[in-house]
């Protein structure tokens, strides 16, 4: 198990989630039960008197290997895939970080590789002939855009899995955790945090298209039609299991004594220097604080086939209620005190 994170962004730079148009979960302005942000979507700072927001630096959350892909909607940026190496949390098994937002003008202008952290993995264009931004993974890519050689092609419909084939003389890049990965853009950047389950894996389409003038359905929305089957609605809701939001994530890690890291600002050519999160107020003040569902608390319940505890439909609407005090709580849970309100566990768990 990884014995440390670190926070994706510099945090001095980016602002703190104001409402939950960007905040992972149902979409509470469209369609709520039907329409679920799998992102996590921020911004950098706006200092006063100026329309241009600031860029935080990206990090590695964790050692692990990367590849990078272009984004759909906007040529000048670039999304990055974090595989880890190991099991940051028991019990939640995490395959994938995305990092949305990324601007390729941090990594490299033209065909010219920049001298940056990530980049150096490479080496140089003197010592590797391969020091180019197709090096980077970005000779993964759709047939009809012309990638170097066949093995290379990845439509948006291949699995992210692919980009990590061994079937190439393109490996995936090593980082160590913590190390820059390029400039996120100020005016919106995204996190995803992709998780294993029994269903099929995710799509390169959910890498490659972060989509930010949609509000309220910003970045990736798993939609569900009411048109469809309510098997099928079903199963299309249970994908929702394949992702956590990045600061329950967080919170799990401090719970399960994971080191945290935080780099305030990172320096140029001076470093930077990381914060380590070593109290509940501190984990509150420096992580916690940027994201809207900060305070919110998921509840996980599974069925024996590891489905939602109500996939097959066995206990009505499937309400949960919950008590303050345990001595109150009953067998039924008509009879359990509410904590707030009652809430669907299908739709909102």
């Amino acid at each position: 198990m990884a014995s440390e994170v670190y926070f994706f962004a510099e945090t001095d730079l980016m602002e703190a989630q104001a409402s939950s148009d960007d905040a992972f979960g149902p979409i509470i302005n469209n369609n709520p039960e039907n329409n679920f942000r799998v992102t996590s979507i921020h911004r950098g700072k706006l200092p006063p008197q100026t329309t241009i927001r600031l860029t935080p630096n990206a990090f590695a959350i964790c050692d692990g290997r990367i590849r990078v892909q272009q984004d759909n909607f906007n040529p000048n940026l670039l999304s990055i895939v974090l595989a880890p190496d190991e099991n940051i949390l028991p019990g939640v098994p995490i395959r994938y970080f995305v990092y949305h937002g990324i601007r390729k003008d941090s990594l490299f202008v033209g065909n010219t590789l920049l001298q940056t952290p990530l980049t150096n993995h490479l080496g140089n264009s003197n010592s590797n002939p391969f020091f180019v931004p197709d090096s980077l993974g970005l000779a993964f890519r759709p047939a009809n855009a012309n990638p170097p050689s066949p093995e290379f092609a990845r439509e948006d419909s291949d699995s992210i899995q692919s980009l990590f084939f061994e079937t190439s003389a393109l490996k995936p890049i090593l980082v160590k955790a913590g190390e820059p990965l390029g400039l996120f853009d100020g005016v919106a950047f995204g996190m995803e945090i992709i998780l294993e389950t029994q269903w099929e894996d995710a799509s390169l389409s959910l890498v490659r298209n972060f989509e930010t003038l949609s509000a309220p359905n910003n970045g990736n929305v798993l939609a569900i039609s009411t048109n469809d089957t309510l098997a099928k609605q079903r199963a299309m809701r249970e994908r929702v299991h394949g992702f956590l939001d990045p600061v329950a994530f967080y919170g799990a890690c401090f719970c399960a004594n994971v080191k945290i890291n935080v780099i305030p600002l990172a320096i140029p050519l001076l470093g930077s220097s990381s914060v380590r999160i070593l109290s509940s107020d501190l984990l509150h003040s420096s992580v916690e604080v940027m994201f809207f569902n900060r305070g919110t608390v998921y509840v996980d319940i599974r069925n024996h086939n590891g489905l939602s505890y109500n996939y097959y439909d066995c206990y009505g609407v499937g309400h949960v209620r919950l008590g303050l005090n345990s001595n109150l709580l009953e067998r039924k849970s008509e009879a359990n005190l509410p904590l707030s309100t009652t809430r669907n566990y299908y739709t909102f768990g």
